[in-house]
């Protein structure tokens, strides 16, 4: 970054801040990397620049976000999403939908949360390791909203996909996913078998007092 100030080359400037800016949310520096991303996109040209001020904007979401400024956040993707979207940036595009998807997970915005996640899949082209990961995603949203057999059958394709990278680890992420939804699934049917012992064994809607007459005790 010193070198391109010495030489007068703002936007290569400006590439390193973003990187700076990247690797400082990373340490969950947070005031840091905004203000890093902030310098960068105050010496990006107006044209000629789209890539690099769609990251900044995407760095910045991520920002708000880890701060819980969803407001903030959201306008932030949205702007990153518009860029993204007008010069066909696949992999920018599958990762705004992603964080989109975190994010509404986040809020308990399951329904939102699975329409970024079918768009992030829309973005994989041939990456079999995003899709992967997109569909892991899906399957916490299904769990949450009980649609545990859709979620059942989610994890087994992505359990294929990582089995064809040869990606062991994603392949245990998706047995512990199995797991967790097969306990889930106990769990449903054990409450249902509670409420019908509550509704069979249930007290009388009142119950009998005994009838005093006039002068007793």
């Amino acid at each position: 970054m010193e070198i391109c100030e010495r030489l007068g080359d703002t936007a290569g400037q400006a590439k390193c801040l973003i990187q700076l800016a990247w690797l400082l949310w990373d340490q969950e520096q947070l005031e840091a990397a905004e203000e890093a991303t902030a310098r960068a996109i105050s010496l990006l040209p107006g044209t000629g620049e789209q890539y690099q001020v769609c990251r900044s904007q995407i760095i910045l979401g991520n920002i708000y976000q880890f701060k819980g400024e969803i407001e903030n956040a959201v306008h932030h993707f949205e702007a990153a999403l518009e860029i993204a979207f007008s010069f066909d940036w696949h992999h920018e595009l599958f990762s705004i939908h992603l964080s989109l998807v975190a994010l509404a997970f986040g809020e308990r915005r399951f329904d939102d949360a699975n329409v970024h996640a079918e768009r992030a899949k829309l973005y994989v082209v041939d990456n079999a390791y995003n899709l992967g990961h997109a569909m892991k995603m899906q399957v916490l949203v299904w769990c949450e909203q009980d649609r545990f057999e859709e979620a059942k059958s989610e994890v087994l394709r992505a359990t294929e996909v990582f089995k064809k990278l040869g990606f062991s680890r994603g392949m245990e992420t998706c047995g512990e996913l199995l797991e967790l939804i097969q306990i889930r699934l106990d769990c449903l049917v054990v409450l249902g078998q509670l409420r019908e012992f509550l509704r069979v064994m249930q007290l009388p809607a009142r119950i009998d007092l005994p009838f005093y007459t006039q002068g007793t005790e």
